[in-house]
């Protein structure tokens, strides 16, 4: 609140039954030239009371000694009755005791009469600026009481000697104790026996910093202890600060226990998914043996009998002396055998596609190399592989995941990045193993990589992290995008 200034006519109430101190006092103010002042008379203390319940004054001058009241006595019961009203005593008593009592039961001022010339509309000046200041620091602080107490997060301060000396409402909530019976306790009454020790030394080593505030600590590593013993866990910052020369330590305090729940909670949902992704994964690489494995020997030993016997029906049909009207079942024959050669040919591309026999007879690399092969031919991308030797022996489940984060980066490449070149680089690396695929394309734009239906990049990542591995995206030089992937301690997984 803004300090409250005289209005244009300074309101005056002067409470005075001595009529020539009452002239004096308003012909001094009479003379006040830069102020201009309406002065109403009252000459008892009970007459005045009767104004002020009525009436609004800017500041009160005071004789002690009046008809109805006499002494100390007649301040204080104005004080009671007006309380934020600047109060500037007129005495004839040069009773420095007196004088004293005044001004600290919340005179502005104390004035002997007959020596108040020149001095009295300074006074009054004062008493009305000192007011308005007191004033707006009750409101200030009236202010901080409200946002103390209405604060979501506890809030406690503690003394150098860490006794409690604030405990808003939310604390009480939190703590199940009320303000009126922890304060002036130490604060170790709010903290399980093994951290008691620990926090005190926190407070005392902060105490010595040039720090004003910080965290007392990451998420899950502070507990507190509620009224009926009940430990939970905290999340805390402290504060320090000077008031009347002593230190003060304010703790805000946040009761995490449900968000380390929904934390864990989430934690265990995503753990879930991650097993549930590796065994439709796993599933999948099942089937996809199964179904290549039965496409390559029933339907590829299916069609390579059925070649065998039209190539048998095409030599009896070509042999001499057959009449003409078989030269049409001739040629029926040598078009049927082509297009089971054409069959054959795609069943045993099928095959590879699903699950390309190299990756179990040959390795990793032999797979690899097939697949640049085919990636090249059917896109009229130039593609290369280098493959360390070292690597042509590596646990299967990691031969596997490792051509499929390979393969769908490929598929991607086909889809995105418009590239006319693509390296693929397969390397041993602190006794462990780095794929590359780095393409010369348009790059990749961020916000794909945080898309909730990169279905792609979620599948690569999570075949990376089931081998123990991760993988990374970046921008190549001078464009295009490499996916890296890092599998460490190849050994430890064999």
């Amino acid at each position: 609140m803004p300090p409250i200034l005289p209005r244009a006519s300074l309101r005056v109430l002067l409470i005075e039954d001595n009529t020539t101190d009452a002239l004096l006092a308003c012909d001094e103010l009479a003379h006040a030239i830069d102020l201009a002042f309406t002065v109403e008379q009252a000459t008892r203390l009970e007459t005045a009371l009767a104004l002020l319940a009525g009436a609004a004054f800017d500041v009160a001058l005071l004789d002690l000694s009046l008809p109805d009241c006499d002494g100390l006595d007649t301040f204080l019961r104005l004080r009671a009755a007006a309380p934020d009203l600047p109060v500037v005593v007129l005495s004839h008593r040069a009773d420095e005791a007196l004088a004293l009592q005044a001004v600290h039961a919340g005179a502005q001022d104390y004035l002997v009469k007959g020596g108040t010339e020149g001095l009295l509309v300074r006074a009054i000046r004062y008493a009305i600026e000192r007011a308005s200041a007191a004033l707006a620091l009750r409101s200030s602080e009236l202010r901080l009481a409200g946002v103390i107490e209405s604060a979501m997060d506890a809030i406690i301060s503690v003394d150098g000697a860490q006794r409690i000396v604030l405990f808003n409402a939310a604390a009480e909530r939190m703590f199940g104790h009320t303000a009126a019976e922890v304060m002036g306790q130490g604060l170790e009454r709010l903290l399980p026996v093994e951290f008691r020790a620990r926090h005190h030394g926190h407070i005392d080593t902060f105490a010595g910093t040039g720090v004003s505030a910080r965290s007392m600590g990451p998420l899950g590593q502070l507990k507190a202890l509620r009224a009926n013993g009940e430990e939970f866990p905290i999340e805390a910052s402290i504060s320090k600060t000077m008031v009347d020369g002593q230190v003060l330590f304010t703790v805000i305090l946040r009761d995490v226990t449900q968000a380390r729940r929904d934390a864990q909670q989430m934690l265990d949902s995503r753990e879930s998914l991650r097993a549930l992704l590796r065994r439709l994964q796993q599933a999948q690489e099942e089937e996809r043996t199964r179904m290549a494995r039965e496409i390559h020997d029933e339907l590829g030993q299916l069609l390579t009998g059925l070649k065998m016997d039209l190539r048998w029906l095409e030599r009896k049909l070509s042999e001499p002396g057959l009449p003409p009207a078989m030269n049409a079942l001739f040629d029926r024959t040598v078009a049927a055998s082509a297009l089971n050669d054409q069959t054959l040919a795609t069943v045993q591309k099928l095959a590879v596609e699903l699950r390309p026999a190299a990756l179990d007879q040959l390795g990793l690399a032999a797979a690899l190399a097939q697949r640049v092969r085919q990636f090249q031919q059917r896109t009229g991308v130039a593609c290369t592989l280098h493959a360390d030797e070292l690597l042509q022996t590596l646990p299967p489940t990691l031969t596997s995941e490792l051509y499929y984060i390979c393969q769908e980066a490929l598929t991607n490449v086909t889809r995105h990045a418009q590239a006319t070149q693509v390296a693929v680089r397969l390397r041993a690396v602190d006794g462990g193993v780095q794929l590359e695929v780095e393409d010369d394309g348009v790059g990749i734009d961020p916000a794909a990589l945080a898309a909730p239906r990169s279905l792609g990049l979620l599948g690569m990542r999570e075949r990376a992290r089931s081998c123990g591995g991760s993988l990374s995206l970046a921008a190549a030089a001078p464009h295009g995008t490499c996916v890296t992937v890092r599998v460490p301690d190849v050994a430890g997984k064999s």
